[in-house]
């Protein structure tokens, strides 16, 4: 079973950049269509509207960036450290600390996370 492991760990590796690579493209792609092809036609017919929908449009653009950028560079959580936690329910036994409900142990950075969802390859935020 661990070869098949190394394989998907290795493909999903490299398709991480891919799949960025591939929302870049294709929101560039849609913003260079809309100025080339769709401002000339519309604000022949209704600048008062295209105004409106340059602004509109601007805001979800900037709005899908920096969500991408967040959730790409939002740190996951770890349990504090060095202080008594009333919930913790066990004991991790790799880091000798106590664990709060829906804390793992992650195998790939070694260290306890909060709510085990830090790693996502699509986002290509690994903090290995």
């Amino acid at each position: 079973m661990e070869p098949m492991v190394w394989i998907v760990d290795h493909f999903t590796k490299a398709l991480g950049p891919i799949l960025v690579g591939g929302v870049v493209i294709l929101t560039s792609s849609v913003v260079y269509i809309v100025y080339w092809i769709g401002l000339p036609y519309y604000w022949n017919k209704s600048p008062e509207l295209t105004s409106f929908l340059l602004v509109l449009g601007h805001w979800l653009l900037i709005n899908v960036i920096f969500h991408f950028v967040m959730a790409a560079k939002t740190d996951p959580g770890t349990p504090p450290q060095g202080i008594l936690i009333s919930e913790a329910v066990t004991i991790c036994k790799k880091c000798i600390a106590p664990k709060p409900p829906r804390t793992h142990h992650c195998s790939v950075c070694n260290r306890c996370v909060l709510k085990m969802d830090h790693h996502c390859r699509i986002l290509f935020n690994f903090t290995v």
